[in-house]
């Protein structure tokens, strides 16, 4: 629980489920570049992570900072190809750029998320992503984010329609 800061080594190649689930006290982690497998939910609930490297990692799992609601920055966010589901639930404080490399996003990927996304794409590239009908949806079909900034213009985002 005293652990604040932390370079995961080099050596290290896959980090488990949960590694470091609830560490509240986890402000900064800078993940290793040879890194093959991070488990879902390896930060959810690190509340006061304010800031991770990805370090050239590109595949977010499930839930991997749900409820890091201090959290930040996300350094290499540009590189990600996918995101997984409820990766960036509650990071109320995220300031996120994702680019074109971006493949996949999965449901409720930035549920409860407040912040416009800025993308360093077009418009056109961003519709091109793959995205699950509720990406972004909040539990009352409505989106917290409200606009995605697009090197051409910017995405407004309207409530999903009623059933």
């Amino acid at each position: 629980y005293n652990l604040a800061h932390i370079a995961i080594p080099e050596s290290v190649i896959k980090i488990g489920v949960g590694a470091f689930f609830d560490c509240y006290n986890l402000q900064e982690v800078i993940l290793p570049p040879r890194l093959e497998s991070l488990g879902r939910q390896a930060f959810s609930g690190c509340r006061n992570l304010k800031s991770v490297d990805l370090n050239g990692y590109t595949v977010l799992p499930e839930y991997v900072f749900a409820h890091a609601t201090e959290l930040a920055e996300i350094k290499g966010s540009e590189n990600l190809h996918e995101i997984g589901e409820n990766a960036f639930m509650c990071c109320h404080n995220l300031n996120i750029t994702l680019s074109p490399s971006l493949k996949k996003i999965a449901k409720y990927a930035f549920l409860d998320f407040w912040n416009p996304i800025n993308f360093t794409g077009t418009v056109a590239e961003w519709h091109a992503i793959e995205k699950d009908r509720y990406w972004v949806a909040y539990l009352f079909k409505s989106y917290t984010i409200k606009k995605i900034v697009c090197t051409d213009g910017n995405i407004n985002l309207a409530p999903l329609p009623k059933k």
